[in-house]
């Protein structure tokens, strides 16, 4: 090389995934000549974040779009950790609507226990690893016709922000129902009934279905006896 003579030379590198948020690289070159040397030192620093993309991190229905008061729900989730970092402090957040009950979260064969709000600690996720559910649940007994019922699942972890997983919806076909055995005219008294006596009677009515029954209205017949 020339006194005053210019030669750039580049090199290329990829960075190893998965890799640690903020870790240091140093990149080190030295340069020689017949009488000495020389080196050239620059340190690089790591931007590596976990990620939960929704096309691969979503909460899915296996029971049927429509439901009845006391079905059973069932919900597949999985959880694909598609990022460079290693995801921590996961925690997982179901949300339901009250006419959902007794809410349960199974990882293959375990249950796992949810707080108060619906939520619980995972732990960590590593980069590539995916890990599925199973969400359980039951619709109440008693819900309006046509009301509509969601499960909404939310991701947190130590290095993203809230992480919305979507929802499943059911509508609920619901309603009343009256039958002869329990809805029925009892009278107060069975003895002989006298000239002109008055006959007491009680009419009970009792709504055995899963609605309410709006603009209920009952129709008292009577012979011409009476």
């Amino acid at each position: 090389i020339a006194p005053g003579e210019t030669v750039a030379l580049s090199l290329a590198a990829n960075v190893r995934s998965p890799i640690a948020d903020k870790r240091e690289l140093p990149v080190l070159s030295i340069l020689g000549w017949a009488k000495g040397k020389r080196e050239f030192a620059r340190t690089l620093t790591t931007r590596s974040a976990p990620r939960f993309p929704l096309n691969f991190n979503k909460i899915e229905r296996v029971a049927p779009y429509r439901v009845a008061p006391a079905d059973a729900l069932a919900y597949h989730m999985t959880l694909h950790n598609m990022g460079t970092d290693t995801a921590a402090q996961v925690t997982l957040q179901l949300l339901v609507d009250s006419g959902i009950e007794r809410l349960r979260l199974r990882e293959r064969d375990n249950e796992i226990s949810l707080d108060s709000e619906g939520a619980v600690d995972l732990g960590t996720i590593e980069p590539g690893v995916s890990r599925a559910f199973r969400i359980d649940g039951q619709v109440a007994a008693v819900v309006e016709d046509q009301t509509q019922l969601r499960v909404r699942a939310a991701l947190t972890t130590a290095q993203t922000a809230r992480v919305e997983l979507g929802s499943a919806l059911h509508i609920v076909d619901s309603a009343p129902k009256f039958s002869v055995v329990t809805s029925r005219i009892l009278v107060d008294n069975a003895e002989p009934v006298e000239h002109r006596g008055v006959i007491r009677a009680r009419l009970i009515v009792v709504n055995e279905g899963t609605d309410r029954g709006n603009a209920v209205r009952v129709a008292l017949l009577i012979s011409d006896d009476l």
